[in-house]
């Protein structure tokens, strides 16, 4: 015989960064922080099926916007040695400093978060099993352009380089190249010039209009591998972990 149930709760909650500054005036938003739970059960005790999905909304007015800072989505369910397994996937951010997703399996965690370090400056990490970061992406913004750079943190070594600059108001660059093998590989040095602030030089024109689509062709084919082993290895070692684990 199947045993269902459900859920719903709705809870008002104090966020973790608040409870150190409490005070009178800061009690209106302590109240605008909600907590929704939904969760839904299924036991069949012959079958030795014991299985729960939950969700677990925490949201927060931040100024004048509503913000999901934090949402989980869990499945738990028992193998069969009879012991609990669960899956889940995060979110959190604080909408102003930084973001994280994390998947979670019984043998492995994996992270990705952005940091902002200032309005110029952004860190993106991705971690395995609350290790430091394997790769790490820097975001540099100035008055003169911007440079994107990915490394292996293992490797030292800067994996992917993108970079947009303006050497005054008619003359700028973009340059972008990746590394295989510790070897430097140029995916594109486009250099720009304008005849005046209004009319785009004709071999400016030439290379921007016609060279830039093959530079991101050639940035995504030559990222292929990596991306396999960011996103499709890691997902099918979870597939394979959760297959075994109902075998």
């Amino acid at each position: 015989m199947f045993t269902n149930s459900f859920h719903l709760h709705r809870s008002i909650i104090v966020l973790p960064e608040q409870k150190k500054r409490i005070v009178v005036r800061n009690v209106k938003s302590v109240n605008d922080n909600i907590r929704f739970v939904i969760e839904l059960k299924s036991t069949h005790r012959a079958s030795n099926l014991n299985t729960r999905l939950w969700t677990k909304i925490d949201r927060s007015v931040i100024g004048n916007a509503t913000i999901p800072v934090r949402a989980i989505f869990g499945l738990e369910t028992r193998n069969l040695q009879h012991q609990p397994v669960e899956y889940s996937l995060e979110t959190r951010t604080d909408a102003i400093k930084f973001t994280e997703i994390q998947l979670k399996s019984p043998n492995s965690m994996l992270k990705a978060r952005i940091d902002k370090i200032n309005d110029n400056h952004y860190k993106v990490g991705f971690y395995e099993n609350n290790q430091q970061p394997s790769i790490v992406g820097e975001l540099n913004l100035n008055n003169n352009g911007a440079i994107f750079e990915y490394r292996n943190e293992k490797l030292q070594e800067i994996k992917l380089h993108a970079s947009a600059e303006k050497f005054n108001d008619y003359e700028g660059e973009i340059n972008v190249w990746h590394s295989e093998e510790s070897k430097k590989i140029q995916d594109a040095r486009l250099a720009l010039q304008k005849k005046t602030k209004e009319i785009m030089s004709k071999s400016g024109e030439f290379h921007q209009n016609s060279f830039i689509p093959d530079v991101f062709r050639s940035i995504f084919l030559s990222h292929k591998q990596i991306a396999n082993d960011i996103v499709t290895t890691a997902l099918d070692e979870i597939i394979k972990q959760w297959t075994t684990e109902q075998r």
